[in-house]
C-alpha cells in the first residue's frame, strides 16, 4: 500500500499521505480514517509524492472511495502537480462531489483551509 496516516492537529481532521503508486486499497480507507464512526471527518491529503500511475479499474474504484462516504465532510489536497490536480477534479466531477474537494499549493494552505471549516 502507498498510504500513511499522519498526526493531526484536530480530532476531526485526518492527515493522509499518499505516495508512490497508489493501489485500489488506498482509495477505500473508510474504516482506517474513521468514516465509519458517524461523525463528519475532514481529510487532508498529501499527494506531493504520488506517482501518475493509476491502479487498474481506477474510475470504478473511485466511485467506491472514501471520497464519496457521506461522513467525509471535505477533502483538502495538495499535490504539486497540475496533472494530479486535473485527475482530482475529474474524480470530483464524476462522483458529483466537487463541493467537497479543494486543491492547494502547500500543506499549510490545505490544513488552514480545513481548520477554518472544522467545528
Amino acid at each position: 500500500m502507498a498510504h500513511e496516516i499522519m498526526p493531526s492537529p484536530h480530532p476531526n481532521i485526518v492527515c493522509l499521505r499518499l505516495y508512490g503508486d497508489v493501489a485500489a486499497e488506498d482509495m477505500v480507507l473508510n474504516t482506517e480514517i474513521g468514516l465509519d464512526k458517524g461523525e463528519p471527518i475532514y481529510v487532508l491529503v498529501d499527494a506531493s509524492e504520488l506517482s501518475l500511475a493509476l491502479p487498474a479499474n481506477y474510475l470504478d474504484t473511485a466511485r467506491n472511495s472514501f471520497f464519496i462516504n457521506p461522513n467525509m465532510a471535505h477533502l483538502s489536497v495538495y499535490t504539486g502537480s497540475t496533472m494530479l490536480d486535473a485527475i482530482g477534479n475529474m474524480i470530483a466531477k464524476l462522483t458529483r462531489r466537487r463541493d467537497r474537494l479543494s486543491l492547494h499549493k502547500s500543506r499549510d494552505e490545505a490544513l488552514n483551509h480545513l481548520l477554518k471549516m472544522v467545528k
